[in-house]
C-alpha cells in the first residue's frame, strides 16, 4: 500500500485534505510510518502506520495531548486499549473503527496472524516528542 501518495482522509464524517510530510521506514520492527499534515490546519496531523503480518506497535502510554484517534484503514488485527481506570477494552480491526483515547490511557495495535494492518493516528496538538511513553510490556 502506497500511503505516501495520500491526499483525502475521512476525520469526524469530514474529507479533508492531507500532504505527507515523511515517511520513516521502520519506527519498530515491522512497522512503518507516514506523516501528513492537514492542509489549512496546523493544529493537527496524521500518521498512517503499517504493521507487517503479526507485528505490533509498542505498547505505549498517552503522556499528553488534546485528542488522539485511532482509526482503522485496512488489513486484519486489533487495537488493545487499557483506560487509566484499568478498564481494558479490544476492538477488531474493522471499517469505521475510530477509538479515543485519553492522556493515562493504555493502547497497542496488532496485526493478525498472516495478515497485514494499517490504522491512522491523529494528534491534535500535532505530534511531538514525549506524547507517548513506550512500556516493556505488551498489553495482553
Amino acid at each position: 500500500m502506497l500511503m505516501d501518495n495520500l491526499t483525502r482522509f475521512q476525520l469526524d464524517g469530514e474529507v479533508l485534505l492531507v500532504m505527507c510530510m515523511e515517511s520513516e521506514p521502520e519506527i519498530y520492527p515491522g512497522v512503518t510510518c507516514h506523516v501528513y499534515q492537514f492542509i489549512g490546519d496546523l493544529r493537527q496531523d496524521l500518521a498512517i502506520v503499517e504493521i507487517e503480518a503479526e507485528g505490533k506497535t509498542p505498547a505505549q502510554e498517552v503522556q499528553e495531548g488534546e485528542r488522539t484517534v485511532q482509526l482503522y484503514v485496512s488489513g486484519e488485527g486489533s487495537l488493545i486499549v487499557i483506560r487509566e481506570d484499568g478498564k481494558k477494552e479490544v476492538f477488531e480491526a474493522k471499517k469505521d473503527l475510530a477509538v479515543e483515547i485519553n492522556v493515562g490511557d493504555k493502547m497497542q495495535w496488532k496485526a493478525a496472524k498472516g495478515k497485514k494492518l494499517v490504522f491512522a493516528e491523529m494528534c491534535r496538538p500535532r505530534y511531538a516528542e514525549g506524547r507517548y511513553k513506550n512500556l516493556v510490556e505488551d498489553l495482553d
